[in-house]
């Protein structure tokens, strides 16, 4: 079977977990003797938009399409129509059996269109919410406050930084939404405009066969903002084997180690971490904090000023390609403090794997992965009810070997390209 894989963005640039994720399922995908292809969009200012360019990454045959993000109206967020000519000419190129959506980002509708009038089946799984909230799929607004339901108001603040046709979201009769935001003043053309992308990506999404939800939260969130609850199979990520090296046990009266790995910005929760960990006592714990420090410079600005000299908090930067297990195995636990509602962290998933038990939010799919061991929980977006969780590691005898011992057992990528495979086969039967 020829699969084509898409996504917005690759490795060896990109390493966030959906890139990570795409590249582990492809090559499994291709140990089962399937002809896999990765499509995906690149930011080049050097070379003209829309330029395609065909190469190999591992073993991995890629087509990369320029797309250096030339906004006219918010609707090129997630629907530029420019977008239909570079897709349509890979699409013939390749010429997949299915073509397996990872996510519309910078591709946009256009990449559904294009593949459902080649009658190329399609099948997406779904990372985030980007069919409901154009900030990314977080659901979360720039004030740090959950979009539950969706406030298509608050996503006008959201949309207000980028360039906008008018005519496109009138006033007066024509006028889209309840009574047409009038009460926003020049915002409410950016509401009108959320609010028509809403209801064009759900029209939009209609000719996907079949979703895959890694969480039963994601799911239920997607159908509960109108997507076809008929199409949504749920089921969770798969990993390969980490090798961790061998755990050195946490001595008595020794500080608590803890780690955090991933993305450093505001929506992954780090200020509240920072904030629990300054308030335990002097020497109860250390924390490394690993994570690209370039990506949002000013709220690492903030952290910065916030960690005391001395405290054991370090900022330690990215870790090279290959280190997770070894950073893993050195913890006593990792904290995953995100405040949006995360679907299936792979960190979690990493620390599982490394016997390593995790202390996160009470909130999505991650309090859905410690709901059967493995981990605790505290209120989202709260420095004091995580301190006093990390203070219960830090004293309470036998708490950590508990947890480790109720660690459940993550699906490893073999299974996951199994049943990725039955599914691409039932989809194009369909």
């Amino acid at each position: 079977m020829r699969i084509l894989e898409a996504i917005h963005d690759f490795l060896p640039d990109h390493r966030a977990g959906s890139e990570i994720y795409t590249f582990h399922l492809s090559k499994a995908l291709a140990a089962r003797g399937h002809d896999v292809r990765i499509a995906f969009t690149e930011k080049r200012l050097d070379r003209p938009q829309f330029e395609i360019t065909a190469g190999v990454y591992d073993d991995l045959p890629f087509h990369e399409v320029v797309y250096n993000r030339h906004f006219d109206d918010i609707r090129d967020l997630y629907d530029d129509r420019r977008m239909d000519a570079p897709i349509g000419a890979i699409l013939d190129e390749v010429a997949p059996d299915v073509l397996h959506v990872q996510s519309l980002v910078y591709f946009g509708l256009g990449l559904i269109r294009q593949a459902a009038a080649r009658r190329i089946p399609i099948v997406m799984t779904l990372h985030e919410y980007f069919a409901a909230c154009p900030r990314g799929g977080l659901l979360l607004d720039q004030r740090g406050r959950l979009c539950d339901p969706i406030p298509f108001e608050e996503c006008a603040r959201c949309l207000a930084p980028y360039p906008i046709q008018r005519e496109r979201y009138p006033d007066g009769p024509r006028g889209l939404g309840r009574g047409g935001f009038d009460e926003l003043g020049e915002l409410r053309f950016f509401a009108r405009a959320a609010e028509t992308r809403m209801a064009t990506m759900l029209d939009g999404l209609s000719p996907i066969t079949t979703f895959v939800a890694p969480s039963n939260f994601l799911a239920q969130r997607l159908r509960g903002l109108g997507l076809d609850g008929e199409k949504i199979v749920v089921s969770d990520y798969g990993f390969p084997p980490l090798t961790p090296p061998r755990r050195s046990p946490r001595q008595p009266g020794a500080p608590l180690r803890l780690g955090y790995l991933g993305t450093i910005a505001d929506y992954k929760g780090v200020d509240v971490l920072v904030d629990a960990f300054a308030r335990l006592p002097a020497g109860a714990a250390t924390l490394v904090v690993h994570g690209a420090l370039d990506w949002f410079p000013d709220y690492v600005g903030r952290l910065r000023a916030a960690i005391r000299p001395g405290s054991g908090l370090e900022l330690a930067g990215p870790l090279a390609a290959g280190d997770a297990p070894r950073f893993l195995a050195g913890l006593d636990a990792l904290v995953v403090p995100s405040i949006w509602f995360e679907n299936s962290p792979l960190t979690i998933h990493e620390a599982f794997q490394c016997g390593v038990p995790v202390v996160t939010s009470d909130l999505g799919g991650m309090r859905e992965l410690v709901a059967a061991g493995g981990g605790l929980t505290f209120a989202r977006g709260d420095a004091g009810a995580l301190a006093a969780v990390l203070g219960r590691l830090a004293t309470e005898p036998g708490l950590l070997e508990r947890l480790r011992s109720t660690i459940p057992a993550v699906k490893s990528i073999e299974a996951d390209a199994a049943a990725m495979e039955h599914l691409f086969e039932r989809t194009r039967t369909r």
